[in-house]
C-alpha cells in the first residue's frame, strides 16, 4: 500500500541508502532504476515551498533526502501530487531521511512548516521503469501545460476509473490491490476532484490525468492477468479501454 514513510536515519545513512537503492535497481534489472534529482543546496525559507523537478513523469517508489536546519531545527513536509508523503524533522546538522512516494509524478515539493530555514543538500530517487515514460520522452504526448477543449470529460473518465477499481477489488488479493489498483484509484480521485472543481481541463487537471494514465500503464500486468478470470474480465477490458480514452483525450 502507498503509505508515507517518516523514517529518520542517523548521520551517514545517506551513502548507505544510495548503495541499497543502486543494488536494488541492479538486482531487479529493467524493473527499476536509481537517479540523482538534486546534488546542490536547495534553501527553503520560512513558510516557503520549493520543487525538485524530474523533467518527465516517472513512477517514484521512494526518495532519500539529505537535509538539515540552518542555525536551528526546522520541519519540512514532502509533497507529491498535492499529497503529504513524509515529514522531515531537521536538526541543525545533516542526517538523511527515506520517504516512500509510490506515485507517478514529475516533481517533488518541499514545504516549510515550522522552525527556521532549511537546506536540502541532495535528493536521490528510486524509480520503477515504465514504457509510458519512454512514450512521454519521445513526445507522444503534448506538454501538460497545453490547454484542452473546455469540457468536463476528465471528471467522467476519472470517476469511471474509480468505479472500475472498486469492481476489480473484489477479484484482487491484498498484494495486487495495493500494488496495482489502489494507486490507480488514488490518482483517479485526485483527477476527479480537480476536474469537478474547475469544470474544465486546465493545466492542473491535465497534469492529474497524466498521473492517472501513468498509474494505468503500471497496472497493465494486473489487467492482463484479470483477462483470464471470467468474473473480472469485463471490468478489466473497460479499464484498458479507459486508458486508451485518456490517451486520446491528452493528445
Amino acid at each position: 500500500m502507498n503509505i508515507a514513510s517518516k523514517l529518520r536515519q542517523p548521520v551517514g545513512a545517506f551513502l548507505i541508502g544510495v548503495s541499497l537503492i543502486a543494488g536494488g535497481a541492479s538486482a531487479q534489472g529493467s524493473g527499476s532504476r536509481s537517479s540523482e534529482l538534486l546534488n546542490s543546496n536547495l534553501i527553503i525559507d520560512i513558510a516557503e515551498t520549493k520543487s525538485v523537478r524530474l523533467g518527465r513523469y516517472s513512477k517514484v517508489e521512494s526518495i532519500i533526502v539529505q537535509a538539515e536546519g540552518i542555525s536551528q531545527d526546522a520541519t519540512v513536509e514532502v509533497f507529491v501530487n498535492g499529497e503529504v508523503k513524509g515529514t522531515l524533522y531537521l536538526p541543525a546538522r545533516d542526517p538523511s531521511y527515506v520517504v516512500t512516494v509510490g506515485e507517478v509524478t514529475n516533481s517533488i515539493e518541499f514545504r516549510h512548516v515550522a522552525g527556521g530555514r532549511a537546506r536540502i543538500r541532495s535528493v536521490f530517487a528510486y524509480m520503477a521503469n515504465s514504457s509510458y515514460e519512454d512514450r512521454w520522452n519521445n513526445g507522444e504526448f503534448d506538454s501538460p501545460s497545453m490547454g484542452l477543449p473546455v469540457r468536463n470529460e476528465a471528471a467522467a473518465l476519472a470517476k469511471r476509473a474509480i468505479v472500475l477499481v472498486d469492481v476489480l477489488e473484489k477479484h484482487a488479493n491484498y498484494a495486487n490491490y495495493g500494488q496495482y489498483l489502489l494507486p490507480v484509484k488514488k490518482a483517479a480521485a485526485r483527477a476527479y476532484a480537480k476536474s469537478s472543481a474547475r469544470g474544465s481541463l486546465s493545466g492542473q487537471v491535465r497534469e492529474s490525468l497524466f498521473a492517472l494514465l501513468g498509474e494505468l500503464e503500471l497496472s497493465l500486468p494486473y489487467i492482463e492477468d484479470a483477462f483470464e478470470r471470467d468474473a473480472a474480465f469485463e471490468a478489466a477490458v473497460e479499464l484498458l479501454s479507459l486508458r486508451e480514452k485518456l490517451e486520446r483525450c491528452l493528445n
